[in-house]
């Protein structure tokens, strides 16, 4: 089976857990570490789309990853304390995706818990139709944001074009290997940094964005697109 494992950072727990799936004959797809709203969407997206059969999170508590993947239509999302709670999860609620605290969780425990996630294969009949609801309601949730998904796609579009405009202005190194693409994110990732490094000053030093910073994991270049679009940035 495909399990895709993500992670907001990585520890003796994330590389037993992705160990003790490989030992088990599961093809494993490791995600992270990253911000734990960006890794959780990524492996919730896997599974949801089919790329992956299943998958695993993990952050400090549990709690950030399951609300995250929990948004993605199509997920079943279990944040799992032991092993009955797993059990629990696969058998009652048709779980997809197990999600597990850092803090929280000992090898031994993780263990017994992917003992009962893996295990359990069969929904219970009685819960089936409660299960059916809950995919009806991403159906419904599904067709009422294809316009936001659409609003969404034409503001990073938007922030695209504003950053090629700035960096052509400066006469950036970087200009001509941002010019042609259609959206920033699909550039290599040592690119993508290094029009953060440039641009995010650019931010701060014209008060665009005055609390343009890095976090604790630096900036992203999904960050500069909300600040673009946040700042209405127009440099004509």
């Amino acid at each position: 089976m495909h399990i895709a494992v993500g992670t907001d950072e990585k520890t003796h727990l994330t590389d037993f857990v992705a160990e003790d799936l490989k030992k088990r004959g599961h093809e494993v797809e490791f995600y992270g570490p990253a911000q734990w709203p960006d890794v959780a969407r990524e492996v919730a997206e896997k599974v949801a789309s089919g790329a992956a059969e299943q998958g695993v999170l993990f952050c400090w508590t549990g709690t950030g990853v399951s609300i995250v993947a929990n948004k993605i239509p199509g997920i079943r999302a279990a944040l799992c304390w032991d092993a009955e709670t797993a059990r629990g999860a696969r058998k009652w609620d048709g779980a997809n995706l197990l999600c597990l605290s850092l803090r929280y969780t000992s090898e031994i425990v993780a263990k017994e818990i992917l003992d009962a996630w893996l295990g359990t294969t069969e929904i219970d009949p009685t819960e089936v139709e409660n299960i059916e609801k809950v995919k009806r309601m991403d159906e419904a949730l599904s067709k009422g944001s294809v316009f936001l998904s659409r609003t969404v796609a034409r503001k990073q579009r938007e922030a695209t074009i504003r950053i090629q405009k700035i960096l052509s202005q400066r006469e950036s190194v970087l200009s001509e290997q941002v010019a042609s693409v259609q959206d920033v994110r699909e550039l290599p990732r040592s690119v993508r940094e290094r029009i953060v490094a440039e641009l995010g000053n650019e931010f701060s030093e014209k008060g665009l964005r005055p609390d343009f910073e890095p976090n604790a994991y630096g900036l992203e270049i999904e960050d500069l697109i909300d600040a673009c679009a946040l700042a209405e940035v127009d440099n004509s």
